[in-house]
């Protein structure tokens, strides 16, 4: 219920919130309210995201989370020339 009031304050509602929008207001909720640990509730919420089959890694996750190199960039990078693979790191 303390989730629901928090998130109707912030926002004047609390439902019709894009997924990646609601997964950063619960970060928040999570960090900032019940003053979880970053790191630990940003890895859970990563798995959980994967799980339902996505790969794009939300930004707001990205500074809690170490860098892992997918799948898909290990690929990119090793189709591309090796000056121009440098650049993404």
């Amino acid at each position: 219920m303390r989730l629901s009031e928090w998130l109707h304050a912030k926002t004047g509602r609390t439902d019709s919130i894009a997924l990646v929008r609601l997964m950063e207001l619960l970060f928040e909720f999570l960090t900032v309210e019940a003053r979880q640990d970053p790191r630990l509730v940003a890895e859970k919420m990563w798995n959980d995201y994967k799980r339902g089959g996505r790969h794009d890694k939300p930004s707001f996750l990205k500074d809690h989370l170490p860098h892992q190199e997918t799948e898909r960039e290990h690929r990119n990078k090793l189709a591309l020339p090796k000056r121009q693979a440098r650049h993404l790191v």
